[in-house]
């Protein structure tokens, strides 16, 4: 089973999109992306998450807002299960497949 984001923004009911192993989903107001959010909070291109193959990443892209992982900014951390994204008003939750997840040093 492939790691999951549940975005929930509020104008709608809560959706589900999945990361595949390897891949990465990109987050933002522009059409291209693979999770859009209608808000002006939110840059065109504003993150991503992506797996290395090993651990799931969330990473700014030069946000002007900024990316929020359990309400602390962040330009690039480490995803575990039950983490909640926040960008603009819309907060995204992290399900991993993994039940465990090893810290990374």
């Amino acid at each position: 089973m492939d790691a999951r984001l549940q975005v929930k923004d509020g104008r709608r009911d809560s959706r589900t999109c999945e990361i595949p192993s390897g891949g990465s989903l990109t987050i933002g107001r522009g059409s291209s992306n693979d999770i859009k959010i209608a808000d002006r909070r939110v840059s065109r291109e504003h993150c991503r998450v992506e797996h290395d193959g090993t651990y799931f990443w969330l990473v700014d892209r030069d946000s002007h807002n900024g990316t929020f992982l359990n309400g602390q900014p962040v330009r690039n951390s480490l995803l575990y299960d039950g983490d909640v994204i926040r960008v603009g008003h819309t907060e995204i939750v992290f399900c991993s497949p993994l039940e465990e997840v090893e810290t990374v040093a």
